[in-house]
């Protein structure tokens, strides 16, 4: 029986072998890039799951080429844009071997000297692996009526493509600010930190980030320390966002056929909350011991019909020691929550829903559904609510004018959805709410109009309207089915946003942005550069991969 066994697993790792791939994950410093593959898939360019980000090196790159060869309908920007953008690309060019499109004319890509320079990055090739080391900088200056403040990035980072099937990426950088723009309490969409606080107000941090990933044909399995977001949105998700600070996770992606998409991960999560039976004691005195906190997730994309992706999944956070039910990928885990529990309330689960239609070309709709706790029959009740986030809007590009986007967002989060009273379980990390920024209890409308004037020159307008209403703990009320929503708001915003951003090369970016808020309530949830009505003046520079 063992001998079959192994033999299983061999034939099984042959079979993987057999086919040719190489995965890396790594958000793009220009988020034009992004912005560029969401395009192409709503001109019917290219097939594009957007529920999960950030996309693969290699899937991104075989887009990009493959869109510039696909149709004769897309315009002499989108060309320029393309060509532009694949010279962030060209480590996956040289080593994979993917011919640019003849009229590219990108001499770079021709030179297959080991040692060469693409922009900003220094590449090695051979046969058998792939190299490229760059630098991370950036800074931003922002002046209002309140005060200056600045954020400094610097770092450094590298990818290594090896033999066939594995691929490695890491980066260490450290940001500093004078007065801290982003923590847990900061109704903010940008990415959270572990600060080191100065008692100035100001901060720094460093962050360390990394994948090892090993990939074939159809699928990947990978061990990332990273952020990650899960659901369709243009204005934060809901599911699982970027803004808690990196943390360890194993992912799975599988590919079977072309009408289905399965995706897992396993994270290690940081709870926060001191084990006060395990503390430990030196000579300067008492050391706490955190308590552990795990996160288990799988998302399914059905793909029924060409630009319509059907997205269900489920997570649970749990603590306390590693549970090898949940390391079992396709479980609905609510039903292990309850086998597994009995009666002890160490587990939380969520279930999920994204609706992603680009079946109209230039046009997507989307829809996404987050399920803290569903119970049909409240539906029907006036006085009662299920626990339940949802983001749902549309996205239109190139129509009625071409080089043109427009985008509209609608946000509704009911209260205590994404808390739970037992600390270690609440849907968190490093006190960074996983779902939306807003939390609880809030709800927002986004509107944007972006053009694209010139190659690489992308200007916006945007406006927020957001607010949030009282802060009610969940098993701190008497009855949490009858909270009302946002009753008693104490926070609001409306903002209306200017912005130019320029890139200098693919990943090189320059921007301007000019901010008018009017932020009204409790101050703790606004940091102290925008409280008040503000007029704020921005200037960024941002260099990386």
């Amino acid at each position: 029986m063992k001998k079959l066994i192994l033999l299983f697993i061999l034939v099984f790792i042959f079979y993987l072998t057999k086919s040719y791939s190489q995965e890396l994950y790594i958000f793009p410093v220009n988020d034009g890039i992004n912005e560029m593959m969401d395009e192409l898939s709503n001109d019917h360019l290219i097939s594009l799951n957007s529920v999960i980000k950030p996309y693969s090196r290699y899937f991104t790159v075989k887009s990009l080429l493959s869109a510039l060869s696909a149709d004769s309908s897309m315009t002499q920007l989108q060309v320029r844009e393309i060509r532009e953008y694949l010279k962030n690309f060209c480590q996956e060019i040289k080593y994979f071997n993917l011919d640019p499109h003849s009229a590219l004319d990108l001499t770079f890509f021709k030179n297959r000297k080991p040692v060469n320079f693409c922009p900003l990055a220094i590449n090695y090739n051979n046969k058998s692996m792939s190299f490229s080391l760059w630098p991370v900088i950036s800074y931003e200056q922002y002046i209002n009526e309140n005060q200056s403040v600045y954020s400094f990035k610097a770092g450094a980072g590298l990818s290594v493509y090896f033999f066939q099937h594995l691929a490695i990426v890491a980066s260490i950088y450290k940001q500093f600010e004078n007065s801290i723009l982003v923590n847990q309490d900061y109704f903010v969409p940008d990415q959270g930190a572990n600060w080191n606080r100065y008692s100035n107000g100001g901060g720094d941090y460093y962050e360390w980030v990394g994948q090892i990933t090993y990939s074939w044909k159809w699928g990947m399995i990978g061990i990332f320390k990273d952020r990650t977001e899960w659901g369709n949105n243009y204005h934060g998700a809901n599911i699982f966002t970027d803004k808690p600070p990196s943390f360890p996770f194993i992912r799975l992606n599988f590919k079977p056929a072309k009408w289905i998409e399965f995706n897992y991960m396993h994270g290690w999560l940081s709870a926060d909350v001191a084990d006060t039976n395990k503390a430990l004691v030196d000579a300067g005195g008492s050391l706490d011991v955190f308590k552990k906190k795990y996160i288990a997730a799988n998302l399914v994309t059905f793909k029924p019909w060409k630009y319509l992706n059907l997205s269900f999944g489920n997570s649970i956070i749990y603590d306390g020691n590693i549970q090898v039910a949940y390391l079992i990928p396709i479980l609905f885990y609510k039903s292990v929550d309850h086998t597994l529990s009995s009666g002890i309330d160490n587990e939380n689960s969520q279930m999920f829903l994204d609706i992603s239609s680009r079946q109209i070309k230039h046009l997507h709709l989307y829809l996404t559904l987050f399920i803290d706790e569903l119970n049909l029959a409240r539906i029907t009740k006036k006085n009662e609510h299920n626990f339940l986030s949802w983001k749902g809007g549309i996205h239109l590009t190139n129509l009625p004018l071409k080089n043109f986007s427009f985008t509209l967002e609608g946000t509704r989060t009911l209260p205590m959805t994404y808390q739970h009273y037992v600390p270690t379980l609440t849907f968190e990390s490093d006190g960074y709410n996983f779902g939306n920024y807003l939390r609880d209890n809030a709800q927002e409308l986004f509107f944007e109009l972006t053009y694209k004037p010139v190659r690489l020159l992308h200007i916006g307008l945007s406006y927020t309207f957001a607010e949030h209403a009282g802060n009610y703990q969940y098993g701190k009320v008497p009855d949490p089915l009858t909270v009302p929503f946002l009753k008693d708001i104490n926070w609001k915003i409306n903002s209306l946003a200017v912005n130019a951003s320029y890139a200098i090369t693919p990943n090189v970016l320059v921007s301007i942005n000019y901010q008018y808020r009017k932020t009204q309530g409790d101050v703790k949830y606004t940091p102290p550069l925008f409280l008040g009505i503000t007029n704020t003046l921005s200037i960024g520079f941002q260099m990386g991969f």
